[in-house]
């Protein structure tokens, strides 16, 4: 009788200890999915704001847990020449006022995707951000 009240209890045991590892290892599993989806998350947003020269390289350091982590990396890097570039279309005011709005968007277009074609078309050129009043 001892023996079986024995094997009982380790039976039960064992059973609650498989059941709360098996919760353990699906709370481990979408803590680890949220934390990707962050990640991505954050990645998708840097890469809007910055080159993907960029951030691909941070987001490899990070993965690697190089640097510190996520937060921590540094993002900026040593380049031996950079140079901005100011842009302003003369008169633009008098456009927004005198142009239909869809002719002027249209205009906008193909102002800068013209612009864009000219940096993927320079070797070494990148263009950061396009910015407006």
């Amino acid at each position: 009788i001892i023996t079986l009240l024995i094997q009982l209890v380790l039976g039960a045991w064992v059973c609650q200890f498989q059941q709360s590892l098996e919760r353990m290892c699906r709370e481990l599993f979408l803590l680890q999915y949220r934390t990707a989806a962050k990640a991505q998350h954050f990645r998708l947003l840097l890469t809007c704001l910055l080159p993907v020269q960029i951030v691909e390289p941070y987001f490899r350091r990070c993965l690697r847990m190089e640097a510190g982590g996520l937060l921590e990396s540094p993002v900026a890097q040593r380049v031996s020449r950079a140079g901005v570039l100011f842009m302003a279309i003369h008169d633009f005011d008098k456009l927004t006022t005198s142009w239909a709005p869809l002719d002027l968007i249209k205009f906008l277009n193909r102002l800068f995707t013209s612009l864009d074609d000219r940096c993927k078309e320079s070797d070494g050129l990148v263009k950061i951000e396009t910015v407006g009043e």
